[in-house]
């Protein structure tokens, strides 16, 4: 069992800005430790299947053992007690005290592994709820669906007040990809009552070696009666390729008064990912 989410050991394990360039993902020691090889959710005839557990490292972007062993450590050791212990007696604070000791022997002995002390942890935006007027709301997805293989909280995604980490598996960032026209998403907000606006907007993420990227054009639209749109704003922008993490945000700003709120964005045959509309 090597799942992408919890044992691609390619990935970033802290923020990015912070690590050696990955080709994307992030894959925290605890979301490794957090890994159930064979759930409840699988059947007696599947789960007598399942014989172990791997961790998979390519080495696209990493060019030295010295990269290689610092991607390792201290994920493996977490990877090894999901492999040998008992779900029931897994507790992560208890392994965390364990693996801090281990990691400063590893490093004692020469190896070289990451600082668990210096550990930025999850994007900002991620470690607490955000609460705004679209608040559990209605999303109506016109002629557009997001991708099955990204589909987050599906309908509930981009108003359930959760934002997305450092990376689009978490299940926080809700994807959109096609490849027969320009526009990916179009989706309309019902606040359920006319309210005085002064924001809207959504975060957008780019990892360009996966392929995703940040839309070309955003437009935002309201409406008193969900079919008679004025555009609030028409945000243009130019990608450019890059190899970190980036997020851009893309809103407005000012005065109006609506039930409904249009949120349009267009790319060119890429990967999309937005975590949450913000309506203020």
């Amino acid at each position: 069992m090597a799942p992408g989410r919890f044992c691609y050991f390619d990935g970033y394990q802290d923020a990015p800005a912070t690590q050696p360039e990955a080709i994307g993902g992030y894959l925290p020691l605890e979301l490794v430790y957090s890994f159930d090889p064979a759930p409840d959710s699988l059947s007696v005839d599947v789960k007598e299947h399942i014989k172990g557990v791997e961790a998979t490292l390519f080495t696209e972007y990493i060019a030295t053992d010295d990269h290689a062993e610092y991607m390792l450590y201290p994920r493996l050791l977490a990877l090894a007690e999901v492999a040998w212990t008992p779900q029931s007696l897994k507790e992560y604070d208890n392994f965390y005290t364990r693996a801090l000791a281990a990691n400063d022997r590893l490093a004692r002995d020469g190896y070289n592994v990451f600082d668990m002390r210096s550990e930025v942890g999850n994007r900002k935006e991620a470690l607490a709820p955000v609460s705004h007027l679209a608040l559990n709301k209605n999303v109506v997805y016109n002629d557009c669906n997001w991708s099955k293989s990204y589909p987050a909280a599906e309908a509930k995604t981009l108003t359930d007040g959760l934002r997305g980490g450092w990376n689009y598996n978490d299940f926080r960032w809700q994807g959109f990809f096609n490849d027969s026209t320009d526009r990916a998403l179009d989706v309309t907000v019902d606040l359920e009552r006319k309210e005085k606006l002064s924001y809207i907007g959504a975060d957008f993420m780019q990892i360009c070696g996966p392929d995703v990227w940040f839309p070309v054009k955003v437009v935002i639209s309201v409406s008193d009666n969900g079919t008679d749109f004025t555009p609030l704003a028409v945000i243009e922008h130019e990608p450019k390729e890059d190899s970190g993490v980036s997020f851009r945000n893309y809103g407005w700003t000012g005065s109006a008064e609506a039930r409904y709120v249009r949120y349009q964005a267009f790319n060119r045959s890429h990967f999309m990912f937005l975590d949450e509309i913000v309506i203020r």
